[in-house]
């Protein structure tokens, strides 16, 4: 076996190894650790950050205009699977294919830099229950949907999880 030593182009340090090939120094786990969270932080910090609004928490931003009127839809691959399995019966998203949607409607919103980018809202659907949807105005598409009891009405609502405007 023929050990040689070679230096890394980049670092200048060397190291031996077999066969003439090249091996990296080994490395700390601590270093490998530190790495890994600073390229996590990195990640994080490139990431858009959204905060999520809610009507009957803090209510919404007074300088964010709500899209309303009449969305022709295309329903996510979730969103058809929801609405085929929904627990209180199927949802014939089919004969859906427009949402007409009011400012009142709306009870959440999704902002990614001052721009709204999910809008969910609550509809009638038929004479026992409210069809609830994610909608992403900027596409028209649905990204999951569900039906609620028109006689359902929430109480347990979670205000920690929402921005104040």
């Amino acid at each position: 076996m023929v050990f040689k030593e070679f230096k890394n182009p980049l670092t200048g340090k060397g190291n031996q190894h077999k066969d003439n090939a090249f091996r990296p120094m080994k490395r700390s786990r601590m270093t490998i650790l530190d790495e890994a969270e600073m390229e996590y932080e990195r990640e994080k910090a490139l990431k858009p950050k959204f905060l999520l609004y809610h009507r009957d928490a803090y209510g919404f931003p007074k300088n964010l205009k709500l899209p309303s009127g009449t969305f022709h839809v295309i329903y996510s691959q979730h969103a058809k699977d929801e609405a085929r399995t929904d627990r209180y019966g199927v949802i014939e998203i089919d004969k859906i294919p427009q949402l007409t949607v009011k400012e009142e409607d709306i009870f959440e919103i999704e902002v990614t830099n001052h721009v709204i980018t999910k809008i969910t809202a609550r509809i009638g659907y038929d004479d026992r229950r409210d069809v609830i949807f994610a909608l992403i105005p900027q596409t028209n598409v649905v990204k999951t949907i569900w039906s609620n009891l028109k006689t359902d009405i929430h109480r347990t609502l979670q205000k920690w999880k929402y921005a104040r405007p």
